[in-house]
Parts: C-alpha cells; structure tokens; sequence
C-alpha cells in the first residue's frame, strides 16, 4: 500500500473515537487500509467490489498489527457502528467493514479539483485587478495629457552664446615681442590651473607691469610660470620687499667687516702724559707699564 489520507481536526470533537488510544488507533488504521477506488475481492466465497472507503479485514489481523487484544479489537468495532461511524458484515473468516462519510473526508481527487478551483479563481481575481489597474492608469495618463497638436509647443530658447573677453589693452610701453610672448604664455598657464585671467586682473596687472618696464615684467612671469604660481611678484625683482624684516643687513660675501681697533697703549705715543691708566695694566718702574 501507498499514498496518504486526510486526517480532519475534526476528529479531536468525536468521543467514540478519541475515547482512548486504542481507539483512535482503531480507527486510523481503518482509514489507511480503507481502498480509494473500486477493486474487486473474494468475500464469502463470492467476488464482490469495494468501492472507496471499504475494506476486508479480520479481528485478527488488527490485533495482530496493533498489538491490541481481539476482544477489545471487537467492542471498540461493535462502538463504531453502534455510533454509525462505521457498517460491517462477518463471516466465519472475515469481516466487511464500510466507513460512513469516507467520500466526504477522503475523496482526494475532489479536494484538489476544489484547492485548483480556489487557486484559480484567487489568480483571476488577482490578474483582473492587475489589468484594471493598467485601464485606470492609462485613463488618467490620457486624461493629463491633451493630444499633440492642440497647444502650441513651447519656444525653443536660443542656446546662450559665451562672454567674449575684451581683449588686451596693453600699455605701449610693453609692446615688446618677448613681453607679448610671455603674457600669451602667463594667459595659458592660468587657464591650465583653471583660474582664467578675468578683464579686471588683467588690467590690474598690465598696470603693475608698465610700471616697472618690459624687462623686470618678463622676468617676473617668466618665474612665477617655472614655479607653477598663480600669481606675479614683481617686487622681488624689483629689490621691493612686500613685507617688513626685523633682520641686520649682512656684509656682501668677500668683503671684511669693519670694526673699530682696540686701544693698545703701549703704541700710544701719549701714553702716561697725563693720560688715565687703562684697564688690565700694571706700573713698571720708570713709568712704564706691563699688560696683564
């Protein structure tokens, strides 16, 4: 035997069955070994057909699978039917017995076409809903927008054309070819660093140049652009410190530092003609005199 039974919670409300645990025993292995399609056996010698829900056994053959006594294995069956949960008849060899209501709890093929039944209607309803939505949606969307052609498209704005720069007034005075090449140079190198000469820094610093000529001018770009600054310092070419120092003035390399001589009395010629006796002296005798 193969395959499985329904087993209803409804069960645990029926007294006669759940009246101890040979009874419920009983019963279940009535169900299970109960046929579940029409099958064709011998009893009292004659060939009849079980339909679902009955079966062939003996008193016998249950208490020896259940381990349960035969004459509790008969009072629990004469229980059964006495509550009309099951119809049987005997024989000298074995017994008939017919589950009342079997078909209602075990017709398996009538459960599934009810669970496909559920599931299908559930996916139709669910599918309606789907396809609903997508009506209403596409409703609204036509409601929103009125039809091509019925307002006039709106006016394309012109694209904004860029600030032309004004271009360069450059003083005459550095109209000179290497200061023309090195502004051109000072131009391109800020707008590689992304900080494009505006026309008012330009004229700040065309300014700051006439002032101090082409030459110094060049000199000063031409640096800052080396040593990748962003800005122009004219004033160090210019010996023009930006800030003040606290610093002495050195002495220019090769040249000696000037000090004052230190007093040596015994060169001086007046020495002892009533001059003052210096420091670290001592007297000798006839008036001279000995450095400590």
């Amino acid at each position: 035997m193969n395959g499985w039974i329904s087993l209803h919670r409804k069960i645990l409300d029926n007294p006669v069955v759940c009246k101890d645990s040979d009874y419920f025993a009983v019963w279940v292995y009535l169900i299970l070994t109960a046929t579940h399609e029409g099958m064709y056996k011998l009893f009292k010698k004659e060939k009849i057909l079980l339909n679902p829900g009955e079966l062939i056994t003996s008193r016998k053959s249950i208490s020896s699978k259940l381990k349960i006594q035969e004459s509790k294995i008969e009072r629990i069956l004469k229980a059964f039917e006495s509550e009309q949960q099951i119809e049987q008849q005997t024989s000298n060899a074995c017994r008939l017995v017919k589950l009342v209501n079997y078909a209602e709890y075990q017709n398996i093929k009538q459960q599934d076409e009810q669970r496909m039944n559920n599931e299908r209607t559930t996916d139709e309803q669910r599918m309606n809903t789907h396809n609903k939505g997508i009506r209403n949606n596409k409703e609204i969307r036509e409601q929103s927008f009125e039809p091509k052609g019925s307002c006039p498209e709106p006016e394309k704005s012109a694209p904004k054309k860029p600030k032309k720069s004004q271009p360069d007034e450059i003083p005459q005075n550095l109209q000179t070819p290497e200061f023309l090449e090195v502004w051109e140079e000072w131009k391109q190198h800020r707008r590689e660093k992304k900080q494009t000469l505006t026309d008012t820094t330009k004229k700040k610093q065309l300014k700051s140049f006439s002032e101090v000529g082409p030459d110094v001018a060049v000199m000063a770009i031409s640096d800052s652009i080396e040593k990748g600054y962003t800005g122009v310092f004219v004033k160090n070419f210019t010996g023009q410190n930006s800030t003040k120092t606290n610093k002495k003035p050195e002495t220019p390399k090769g040249e000696p530092i000037k000090t004052e001589p230190l007093y040596n009395p015994f060169t001086d010629p007046n020495f002892g003609k009533g001059t003052v006796i210096p420091k670290n002296t001592i007297e000798l005798k006839d008036g001279e005199y000995e450095r400590l």
